[in-house]
């Protein structure tokens, strides 16, 4: 009746709507109990929650059938971090901790503990820990591989040059299946920049001939991009590993 008088521009049926405040929900992972790891219940991208897993799409990494049905936990792959230190004495990654494949390349040493005097060198145990944080050990939280070994070659934590990115890029590549590097040129959003010479060799050389807070601590303000390259090398190392008990 609207539509038919010549005074009306528009009309369309009224429908009821549910429209939702926005406050946290409850949701649970049928997973949150599998490690008694204190913070594995936050590690939500590690876990499964689908409210039905049949006919949902997965959203998230879903690890733990990785563990529990294939038993892959990386497992015999070794892992080396480049960045501003390993601190290889915490409950959480002194049993996976691998020496040979660790140096300390801004001091000329081997021992690729973090300077406690610069406060911002966390950032290499951070991503450490998120490739193999021990499991089940009631300490901070789960490693994407928690059975891989983790090296720390330190770049970081002071002056570098193309030289030292390289030899970085390369150190005991013979021993070392994944490098994971969280790092770049200043993040301002104005620098455009790239590896040097002597880094895209090393890069080449990789690719071509392929052979948890400091302190005791744990966290939970690693974010960022810093915080996905390990996952996806904690990631690699379970396939890795699939790759070798496959042959």
């Amino acid at each position: 009746i609207l539509k038919q008088n010549n005074k009306v521009n528009w009309a369309k049926q009224g429908f009821s709507k549910n429209l939702y405040k926005r406050v946290p929900t409850d949701v649970r992972s049928r997973y949150e109990r599998y490690f008694n790891d204190e913070l594995w219940k936050l590690q939500w991208y590690e876990q499964d929650y689908r409210n039905n897993y049949k006919n949902e799409m997965l959203l998230d990494m879903n690890l733990v059938p990785v563990y529990e049905e294939f038993k892959f936990t990386g497992k015999g792959i070794r892992v080396a971090i480049i960045d501003d230190g390993l601190e290889y004495t915490h409950d959480d990654l002194k049993d996976n901790y691998d020496e040979e494949i660790s140096i300390n390349l801004n001091w000329n040493k081997k021992d690729p503990m973090p300077r406690y005097e610069d406060p911002t060198n966390t950032h290499g145990t951070r991503c450490a820990g998120e490739i193999a944080m021990a499991a089940n050990n009631t300490k901070c939280g789960v490693g994407v591989a928690y059975n891989a070994k983790v090296g720390g070659i330190v770049l970081l934590d002071g002056k570098t040059d193309d030289e030292m990115e390289a030899r970085a890029l390369i150190n005991a590549n013979s021993l070392v299946d994944i490098y994971s590097g969280s790092w770049g040129p200043k993040d301002d959003g104005l620098m455009v920049d790239g590896p040097g010479v002597m880094a895209q060799m090393a890069f080449e050389i990789g690719a071509t001939k392929v052979t948890s807070d400091i302190n005791n601590t744990c966290t939970l303000s690693h974010t960022g991009t810093s915080a996905a390259a390990p996952l996806a090398a904690g990631v690699i190392a379970l396939a890795l590993e699939a790759n070798i008990v496959a042959i």
